[in-house]
Order: structure tokens, then sequence, then C-alpha cells
């Protein structure tokens, strides 16, 4: 069973590492999807975004 976690705390862990890949909007080169393949740093930042969104939604947060 998993061990419920602090809501406030995991949501400034979130914001800290949003904040942190959005740093990286100017790196050209990223490591390929281990499914995917090869994303433009575009197709990266889309794809961070649609899996976030999808989570959030599951959860009703």
């Amino acid at each position: 069973m998993d061990t419920p976690q602090d809501f406030d705390k995991e949501k400034t862990r979130l914001v800290l590492l949003i904040t942190e890949f959005s740093k990286k909007s100017t790196v050209k080169t990223w490591p390929n999807h281990p499914l995917f393949g090869y994303f433009t740093p575009e197709q990266w930042g889309k794809m961070q975004y649609k899996h976030l969104d999808h989570h959030l939604n599951q959860f009703n947060v």
C-alpha cells in the first residue's frame, strides 16, 4: 500500500520541478525518450505538459 503524502510538500516539490524544467528551454539536445525516440525541445515540453495534465485530471487536482 502506498503511504499518504503531504499535499503541500508535494505541491511545492512539483512547482520546483516545473521551474527547473522550464529553465531548460534553451537546451537544444535532449536524450532520446525510452519509448518514442528523438523529440525536439518543443516536443519534450508538450509531452511533459500533457503528461502532467493527464495525472492532475486523473486525481481531480
